[in-house]
């Protein structure tokens, strides 16, 4: 055989490693590349291999579950996978930032990851039930004075959700003079990656009640002390419940409290924003109060949704937006979805187009 045709042989060999390799990752998704990108470069011709550098690495990503996802494209070869001297490489940021695979990290980063987890949620634990029996002796004063409010419980929420993340990772806020005053009742809206959007949110320091599934409500010491501070508890499958829910959420916002919603309706498993759904901005709509949209960076990353055994360490954002006000719920939802998709975008965030 020529050398030339052993050349192709080898590269077409190489070609099928490469997608046998990345196939089970990237199921599902569509990307894009530059016209040069897709040829894998072959550092043998006795042992063929791809080179993965740009695939793992300071300018490639990591393996990810992609599934559902979906990068622009151009040209007629996939973007995402255009790199340099024709390997191929997707954005880092974005790839880090979506679902991760386990084997990307490795045994001893997940070892570790799983120790943090663990210390994470002894550490909120030991810190929730001192100041769970505060909120049982506070409950008859601050329902008697303060019953919709409940300011001095959401003090207590502040305090056990700042002092569980103060050693777990440092939380940036951005546009912090978009905040409004602390008794200007207002609708928080903000996009969903994991559990520790909560946890981060308290970093604002602002009373709100949340929106939050009424199981977690029967959760020892975690629900009750969101029971007792007010939030709002809600059954996702029942239209009732949801009716009901907003109904409450009116009644706390004409009694001065502000109300906190994650518009997508539930937590992404890739990190990956999705449409918003109209209830939060139906409400703001009809009572005319303010539309409050924050962006959160990076809590998907230290803490994968469905993967809460494992903490990664990292930063996270909080970026506040100015505040909208408007009598269309579709006009609110769509600023909404766009000042946070375009924030997510600037840190290299995979969104639903």
């Amino acid at each position: 055989m020529s050398f030339p045709i052993a050349t192709h042989a080898v590269r077409r060999l190489a070609v099928r490693s490469h997608e046998r390799t990345t196939a089970p990752a990237t199921r599902g998704c569509s990307f894009t590349v530059r016209q040069e990108a897709c040829a894998p470069r072959v550092l043998s011709l006795k042992k063929p291999r791809v080179q993965m550098r740009s695939l793992v690495g300071s300018e490639g990503f990591n393996p990810l579950k992609t599934s559902g996802c979906r990068f622009a494209s151009v040209g007629n070869a996939p973007r995402g996978l255009a790199g340099r001297r024709g390997v191929c490489s997707v954005s880092a940021k974005a790839s880090q930032e979506t679902a991760t695979t386990e084997s990307v990290y490795g045994p001893v980063a997940n070892f570790m990851a799983t120790v943090r987890a663990i210390a994470f949620f002894l550490t909120t634990t030991m810190i929730a039930v001192p100041l769970f029996h505060v909120m049982l002796y506070m409950s008859p004063f601050v329902l008697m004075f303060d019953k919709f409010k409940r300011t001095a419980m959401h003090a207590v929420n502040d305090i056990w959700a700042n002092l569980t993340t103060l050693f777990f990772y440092p939380i940036e806020i951005k546009g912090k003079e978009n905040l409004p005053p602390k008794d200007t009742p207002v609708v928080y809206v903000a996009n969903h990656q994991s559990y520790l959007d909560i946890f981060s949110l308290f970093a604002l320091h602002r009373p709100f009640k949340f929106v939050s599934k009424t199981d977690i409500f029967y959760i020892p010491i975690v629900g009750w002390s969101m029971f007792l501070t007010g939030h709002v508890g809600l059954k996702r499958t029942d239209r009732r419940s949801q009716m009901a829910c907003l109904q409450d959420c009116r009644a706390l916002i004409k009694e001065g409290a502000s109300v906190l919603f994650f518009p997508e309706g539930t937590r992404s498993d890739t990190a990956e924003m999705t449409s918003f759904k109209k209830g939060a901005f139906s409400i703001a709509a009809k009572d005319n109060v303010p539309v409050v949209p924050i962006t959160i960076v990076g809590t998907g990353q230290l803490m994968q949704n469905g993967n809460e055994g494992r903490l990664r360490t990292g930063k996270v954002t909080l970026v506040i937006h100015p505040t909208i006000q408007s009598k269309s719920a579709d006009e609110l939802c769509q600023q909404s979805e766009k000042l946070i998709k375009d924030e997510l975008l600037k840190y290299d965030y995979l969104v639903k187009v």
